[in-house]
């Protein structure tokens, strides 16, 4: 996998545009076509390489999910503490 720092560039761009605009997840086809919109053809980003589904698949900060034809990418909260589950109290 691609780790120059035009791929980084692209993987904060990306993050940052489901963060921002969805929270809920966002279906691959329509991220590619926002990212395009918002930073390829107004020179705010690097292109967006054909593999870039593969770099997001594996990163950290994302999670892919496949349901059937439609593959969604959400976020992760990047330097969250892990989610501890305290044990009930007993009050006897």
């Amino acid at each position: 996998l691609d780790i120059s720092d035009e791929m980084e560039e692209v993987r904060e761009l990306m993050y940052e545009l489901i963060k921002t605009n969805f929270s809920s997840g966002v279906m691959v086809e329509h991220l590619a076509k926002i990212y395009k919109e918002s930073y390829e053809t107004r020179g705010l980003g690097p292109l967006l390489p054909d593999n870039w589904l593969d770099h997001i698949r594996v990163a950290e900060e994302f999670e892919v999910v496949n349901r059937g034809p439609i593959a969604m990418v959400y976020t992760r909260q990047r330097d969250a503490p892990p989610f501890i589950i305290e044990p009930p109290c007993n009050s006897l």
